[in-house]
């Protein structure tokens, strides 16, 4: 168990420290090259979430003796609520940028 705390807290160290120097290393970052890294970095936790913790969840949904069906419906229902709320929060966001003309691709 110390084994994994350890090696977790090196990773996170070592991967913040690596982000911290890229960002550090470029001074002038183009608006475009924000735009790809912040995609990179969306679809790292997009991955994540698809190829661990909705399985995960799920099984979880089905170890707690409901059935097959209800569980696929507590599923969609809280995936389409999160697609939701993101996409209020992404045209929120949107209309904030374009109001203070600080963000422009």
């Amino acid at each position: 168990m110390g084994l994994v705390f350890l090696y977790s807290v090196l990773s996170g160290l070592v991967g913040t420290t690596i982000g911290a120097l890229i960002v550090v290393l470029i001074v002038k970052m183009s608006n475009k090259l924000i735009a790809y890294l912040l995609a990179l970095s969306a679809g790292c936790m997009v991955s994540v979430s698809v190829f661990q913790l909705i399985p995960s969840s799920f099984s979880v949904l089905l170890d707690y003796d409901y059935s097959q069906k209800l569980s696929i419906f507590f599923f969609s229902f809280f995936i389409v609520i999160g697609m939701f709320f993101t996409s209020c929060l992404v045209s929120v966001a949107g209309v904030l940028f374009k109001a203070s003309g600080y963000f422009k691709i």
